[in-house]
């Protein structure tokens, strides 16, 4: 199983008037014989560029031919992004897909390589996405980064950091939270969203942060909980969250 690449994520992103709120589980699976084969757990899929900017990865998160393991891979990044304390969203987006393409181009020269039976014409391969403040903190944004297989099947496509203005942006595995969030009262969806978050409700106090952005972590954290729940194999059960308090200018972070 080790020469498989390991992929994964359910990650979601909101904003609120008081902030930024990023969520992810923490399974890592691979592929075997079409079949999802849950491999590590504990995966970070969220991180920090401090003061202002969080980032988080869906898709490839290991693939060991190249050297590729994202929590490093993304640590090192940020590490070489902490020149300056107020970071713009848009250039580290256009980082991101310059570092992007300098790791991943290596695997056109590897056409027996285990990645191009995973992935097919169109697949995207890996996702970054970043979302943050400039320095006036007024106003969020959200890039996102990606590469995708290209149409013959033999190499990547790397898209331009594209910004997107949707207050709710996710990427992954989506096949049983969404018919929770859509408003139907689709069962058994809807009653285990209640009872899950009920459950993971006391684990963020009042006050901890503020109001709208406590909401929106425990709605989050519901949603991947949720779809980890019908979806075990691919998503894990642990959450991990990000916040950035837009007024006070701090990070917390929260596991649930």
């Amino acid at each position: 199983m080790a020469h498989l690449c390991g992929r994964g994520t359910t990650l979601i992103v909101t904003a609120t008037d008081d902030g930024l709120v990023m969520a992810a589980d923490d399974l890592q699976y691979v592929e075997r014989d079409g079949e999802a084969v849950p491999r590590q757990t504990h995966v970070q899929k969220v991180f920090l560029l401090p003061p202002n900017i969080l980032i988080g990865t869906a898709g490839v998160g290991t693939h060991p031919k190249i050297g590729y393991e994202s929590c490093t891979w993304i640590a090192a990044f940020i590490i070489s992004q902490t020149g300056d304390a107020i970071h713009r969203p848009d250039q580290v987006a256009g980082a991101l897909r310059v570092k992007m393409q300098e790791t991943f181009n290596v695997l056109e020269s590897m056409p027996d390589d285990m990645l191009w039976e995973t992935y097919k014409p169109g697949d995207r391969v890996v996702t970054y996405f970043v979302a943050g403040y400039a320095d006036s903190f007024r106003r969020p944004y959200f890039y996102e980064v990606w590469t995708e297989v290209n149409a013959k099947g033999d190499g990547l496509i790397y898209f331009a950091e594209q910004r997107t203005v949707r207050q709710l942006f996710w990427i992954g595995e989506d096949q049983f939270w969404t018919r929770a969030a859509n408003g139907s009262g689709e069962e058994p969806y809807t009653s285990n969203r209640l009872g899950i978050y009920r459950e993971i409700e006391s684990k963020v106090p009042a006050g901890t942060i503020p109001a709208s952005l406590r909401d929106a972590a425990l709605s989050l954290a519901t949603l991947i909980k949720l779809e980890a729940k019908f979806n075990d194999k691919k998503v894990g059960s642990n959450v991990a969250i990000a916040v950035i308090d837009r007024t006070t200018k701090k990070f917390t972070g929260l596991a649930l």
